[in-house]
């Protein structure tokens, strides 16, 4: 059974299905992100024009970004493996996939191609889901005015993530874990301090 998710972002909404039986562990480092809203007011940093849209760094850098796991057991498991699958390929535009800087080196960034046919990408990125509905919201985030290096000249954010269902238990309570976000950076802070979520606590 595939589980979804809806993005809500500039252009409107995304609804993603994902492939949490066959690629549990980018899936459920997706899910627990969206839990903790650790997406929310993420740009769409990288727009390649009929190829893919990039986004999932809390810096807005392209350079940042931390998978769950990090966040949960430190430096160690800052990214996690990855799980390519032979039966999922780039075929077909609204392929999600992780956004890593290498192999095994996943962490919170994904990105979501725009057009069919993108082979080339096949056996390098893990596939963990596939938009379902929305697909004139994704063409219009492929559509916009970019710069020479990708960088969209509109400010397109995800807004906001809604998990419509959760197959993986959280962490055990008890977890002393307490994000807060800043538009430019994530860093822990005393509970005295303002917007903040605490996570699993």
């Amino acid at each position: 059974k595939e589980m979804s998710v809806i993005i809500e972002t500039s252009k409107g909404e995304l609804v993603i299905d994902l492939f949490t039986q066959q690629c549990p562990i980018a899936t459920k480092n997706f899910l627990k992100l969206c839990k903790i809203k650790y997406y929310n007011n993420c740009l769409f940093h990288n727009i390649q024009k009929d190829y893919l849209i990039q986004t999932g760094d809390p810096t807005n850098t392209g350079k940042g970004g931390e998978s769950i796991y990090g966040m949960l057991f430190g430096q160690d498991a800052k990214y996690f493996e990855d799980e390519i699958r032979p039966i999922f390929k780039h075929d077909t535009k609204g392929v999600v996939c992780t956004a890593s800087n290498g192999p095994n080196r996943n962490g919170s960034q994904f990105f979501i191609t725009t057009v069919d046919g993108l082979h080339q990408l096949d056996g390098k990125h893990t596939i963990f889901g596939q938009v379902a509905e929305g697909f004139d919201t994704l063409q219009a985030i492929n559509d916009c005015y970019c710069d020479e290096d990708g960088r969209p000249l509109q400010v397109i954010r995800m807004k906001h993530t809604i998990i419509l269902e959760d197959p993986f238990p959280d962490p055990p309570r008890g977890r002393p874990w307490i994000i807060v976000f800043f538009p430019m950076r994530r860093t822990a802070f005393p509970r005295r301090a303002i917007r903040i979520f605490c996570m699993w606590v």
